[in-house]
C-alpha cells in the first residue's frame, strides 16, 4: 500500500509503473491530506481532497483508493482535547463517503504516529505508524552506498559457513520481489513539482 498520494501526476506515475508489472490485483493507494496545513508536510488540502480522491479512483485503473491518510501536527497538546488534524480527516471522510455514496468503513484513515497512535485509535485510525516505537528513531544522516550481496558472496567473505544452505527462489519470484522493490524505490525517487 501506497499511503502518501498528494498529487495526481504522482498517482498517474505510480498507476503506470504498477501496470508495467500486469500484477492481477490493483495497488492499493491512500490520499495525503495536510490536515495541519504546514509548508513542511505533503498532501492535498483538505478542500481539494475529494477531488484528488475521485481523479485516482476514476483514471488510475491499476489503483485502488482505499483511504486517505494524515501525518498532521507533532505538537498537540492532548490536554486541550481531540488533535484538530484527526477531526479534519474524519471530515475529509465523511465528505468523500457522501460524494462517492459509501460507508465509512469502506474508507480507511491512516492517522497517528508512535507519539499519538493511542488517541487516533480512539478517534477512527484504522491504521497507524509506529516504526519509532518498534526499530527507534530514524537516522537521517547521510546514506551509504548500498551493495546487494548474494548468500554465496557471504560464504566467501566467512560471514555464513561454507556449508550453510541458501534458501532459493525460483527466477519468477526473484523477479517480481525486484519489480516490487524498484517501484518502491523509484515512487521515493520521483521529483513531481506540479499540483496536477
Amino acid at each position: 500500500m501506497v499511503e502518501t498520494v498528494d498529487r495526481f501526476k504522482l498517482a498517474k506515475e505510480i498507476d503506470k509503473h504498477w501496470g508495467l508489472l500486469q500484477r492481477p490485483q490493483r495497488l492499493k493507494v491512500m490520499v495525503q491530506v495536510n490536515t495541519s496545513g504546514e509548508t513542511n508536510k505533503n498532501g492535498v488540502a483538505p478542500d481539494n481532497c475529494c477531488t484528488l480522491y475521485e481523479e485516482v479512483r476514476e483514471k488510475c485503473s491499476n489503483l485502488e483508493t482505499v483511504g486517505l491518510m494524515t501525518i498532521g501536527a507533532f505538537d498537540h497538546d492532548l490536554s486541550t482535547g481531540p488533535n484538530p488534524d484527526f477531526q479534519c480527516l474524519l471530515q475529509c471522510r465523511e465528505n468523500v463517503c457522501k460524494k462517492f455514496n459509501l460507508t465509512s468503513d469502506q474508507v480507511e484513515l491512516s492517522m497517528g504516529m508512535s507519539n499519538d497512535f493511542e488517541h487516533a485509535i480512539i478517534h477512527g485510525s484504522t491504521n497507524v505508524r509506529v516504526g519509532s516505537t518498534i526499530f527507534g528513531a530514524r537516522n537521517y544522516g547521510p546514506k551509504s552506498e548500498e551493495k546487494q550481496i548474494t548468500g554465496n558472496e557471504l560464504k566467501d567473505k566467512n560471514v555464513l559457513p561454507k556449508n550453510e544452505e541458501i534458501a532459493t527462489t525460483s527466477n519468477d519470484e526473484l523477479k517480481n520481489a525486484t519489480q516490487t522493490n524498484h517501484i518502491s524505490n523509484q515512487v521515493e525517487k520521483l521529483d513531481i513539482n506540479d499540483s496536477k
